[in-house]
């Protein structure tokens, strides 16, 4: 079913213009609807799915008639290439009417026109029944040449005002439509327009041969846009300014700056621009205020409202530049292999820990994963953009773990790099530092942590400079910390600190339901062209995996170089077969002479000696007609069970399994066991 659009403008003409635009751009992917604000039907909702409105100061009007859930945008509005090219050579310092249909849509497009870069002519508002106006010999008009005063000699018909690509991609945005659909037609457009933000054309023209180009737009088209009059009454404003102050804001027309920001009416009068960090509703806003005369206009200006966090993100970059390291997660959550409870469960508890800021200890065995769940939580959370910072406590000497960790300041100690060196604490400032193997880290460098963690400060070594740092800590280990605490080579205060938000992943015997999915991971992962036998899955699926998942992974990268099409008991590592055997039946068990003896030992040779039976009738055994032949001796075993003495037998090439339903058949080396152990 086709998404759709209402437009609503104050006028029918004006709808249909913008109708226009965003039919042709979306063409028959979404229906759209227009109509002027007096032609709503007041005894019903409007059924859609988006509204969008052609000034702020008609939301009031439609907010009625919308369905609960259905957003309502503003349209921004620009130019098109065509219609900003008829003024962009007028020569500097020029005088112009600029002729709309009122005074609001007057100072919108005067204001609209200094945005898109030509602050240096001067254009004052002509509208019907305006009482005094400069007498000018040139009119710019959005395509209104109707209402151009009699004695202005030259017209310039700069067009109908069009939807901004801002307005686009708020509409692919909210409608959930898919940006790499649209990516190729976003930029066509956007070389038909002029963007209503210079600030974004700069930017986009700096970057055309970026790939990422839909992301760089819609990331600088977050700052919120206020226009005020001489008064300091607010004339307009655009829907991020509500989402930065966390208000609504579709009201704020006619109402006065003072009144609704701690802004002072100086301020506002000043002849050039000024940039405060203002708390507003609990949110800190860099607010830059941009007085009119800064732009060509005798009154009023322009209020550029950006999220300080966002700008402390880009600093962020500039940061990660500066310092050379862009450290960053390597893994997601589909890296996290494995459909069983519980590993589902592991993966469900690190995507809510990865919402908190609290520290997180990981635990458990070698190999499981535990620094993929780092990864994970970092990349899930608040500060997945800013740095991901790994160390392995144990992998470095005392000193230099200290030195990596905190920095260093110039001449701290022979050998330092000149201009000192920043720590990972400071590399991570804003992002996640992961600490894996923290139980090993010494005493000394625990106090140092602790401090950290308390106080959010650290001091490079040789330095007498307290750093702050915004850093979330994440660690895990493979001991039990406990257990170091009593032997004393573990704080317990820091351990209480780290292990605020515990998450232990298990080893992967206790999700053996994972082995065989984790198996064809890794299998494509090394584009393996081998497939196991049946006898091979059921060994892997019962074998002890001490190693945990690296192991498991180690034995499938020595298939995938094998070069072989089927992987058979012959082709695993001796001592792998041996241990499942033993794991499967809890006792080691090998056909020797000197073997004491045993019920196994009995069953194996019973085993044989029925094999024996089917060849000197020149037969092969199934694991099923196995299973009814040793009822007859009173010995009452599973198929699964039989496959399992068959699997070991096979191995010590006793006997020979075949593919499929092909049965299982005593070889000569059998034979002559069989000769050795029984009276044949």
């Amino acid at each position: 079913m086709k998404k759709r659009i209402t437009i609503i403008a104050i006028g029918e003409k004006m709808a249909e213009g913008y109708k226009k635009d965003i039919s042709n751009f979306f063409e028959d992917t979404i229906e759209v609807e227009a109509s002027s604000i007096d032609k709503i039907e007041h005894d019903k909702k409007i059924e859609t799915d988006l509204i969008l409105i052609s000034a702020n100061s008609i939301f009031r009007l439609v907010k009625p008639y919308a369905l609960v859930d259905c957003e309502i945008i503003t349209i921004n509005k620009t130019l098109s290439k065509k219609g900003f090219e008829k003024i962009k050579d007028l020569p500097e310092g020029t005088n112009a009417l600029l002729v709309n249909i009122g005074p609001y849509t007057a100072a919108e497009t005067i204001l609209l026109l200094y945005n898109i870069a030509r602050k240096d002519i001067e254009l004052y508002p002509y509208y019907p029944g305006i009482k005094e106006y400069p007498k000018f010999d040139l009119a710019i008009t959005p395509g209104e040449k109707e209402i151009v005063p009699k004695n202005v000699k030259n017209i310039i018909d700069i067009g109908n005002r069009v939807t901004d690509v801002s307005t686009i991609l708020s509409i692919i945005t909210n409608l959930k439509l898919d940006k790499e659909k649209y990516k190729k037609k976003i930029f066509e457009y956007y070389n038909e327009t002029v963007p209503s933000n210079y600030a974004i054309s700069n930017i986009v023209t700096e970057n055309l041969k970026l790939e990422n180009q839909i992301d760089i737009l819609f990331e600088n088209l977050n700052e919120g846009i206020i226009t005020y009059d001489q008064n300091g009454v607010i004339i307009d404003n655009n829907s991020s300014v509500g989402r930065l102050i966390n208000a609504d804001t579709h009201d704020l027309t006619g109402k006065k700056i003072m009144d609704m920001f701690p802004i002072k009416t100086g301020e506002l009068l000043l002849s050039h621009s000024i940039e405060r960090v203002l708390r507003i509703n609990d949110n800190d806003i860099i607010v830059t205020i941009v007085p009119a005369k800064n732009v060509g206009l005798n009154n009023g200006g322009i209020i550029i409202l950006k999220k300080f966090s966002d700008v402390e993100r880009k600093m962020h970059e500039h940061r990660k530049t500066v310092i050379g390291k862009g450290h960053k997660t390597k893994y997601t959550l589909n890296d996290i292999i494995g459909s069983s409870p519980e590993i589902k469960k592991c993966k469900q508890t690190a995507i809510r820990m990865a919402k908190s800021e609290s520290a997180v200890l990981i635990t458990g065995e070698s190999g499981t994963g535990k620094e993929l769940f780092a990864h994970v939580i970092h990349d899930n959370s608040n500060r997945k953009y800013n740095q991901f910072v790994a160390v392995n406590c144990s992998s470095f000497p005392e000193n230099l773990l200290e030195s990596e960790l905190f920095g260093y300041e110039d001449g701290a100690f022979t050998g330092s790099k000149k201009g000192g060196k920043p720590g990972l604490f400071e590399i991570a400032h804003g992002g996640s530092l992961f600490l894996d193997e923290i139980g090993e880290m010494p005493m000394h460098l625990q106090n140092r942590l602790l401090r950290v963690l308390q106080e959010h400060e650290v001091m490079r070594i040789g330095g007498d400079n307290v750093i702050h740092v915004d850093v979330r800590i994440i660690t895990a280990t493979n001991t039990n910390i406990e257990d170091k605490i009593k032997q004393g080579s573990f704080r317990k205060d820091l351990y209480y600190r780290l292990n605020v938000l515990p998450l232990h992943i298990p080893p992967l015997r206790e999700r053996k339901g994972d082995v065989l999915e984790i198996l064809d991971y890794y299998k494509k992962k090394f584009k393996g062209k081998f497939v196991l036998s049946d006898e091979v899955k059921d060994l892997f699926e019962n074998y002890i995996w001490e190693g945990n998942v690296r192991q498991l992974k180690n034995y499938i990268e020595y298939f995938a170089n094998l070069d072989k099409l089927v992987i058979k008991i012959e082709d695993i590592p001796g001592t792998i077969v041996k241990n499942v055997i033993a794991a499967m039946n809890n006792n080691e068990v090998i056909l020797d002479n000197e073997q004491t003896g045993s019920s196994d030992e009995d069953i194996y040779s019973l085993i044989l000696k029925i094999l024996y039976e089917f060849h000197k009738q020149k037969k092969k055994i199934g694991r099923k007609q196995m299973s009814i032949e040793l009822e007859k001796y009173n010995i009452y075993k599973s198929e699964q069970e039989v496959r399992n003495y068959f699997i070991l037998l096979e191995h010590n090439n006793y006997v020979s399994i075949g593919s499929g339903r092909g049965g299982t058949q005593i070889t000569k080396d059998g034979i002559e066991k069989l000769n050795k152990t029984t009276k044949l």
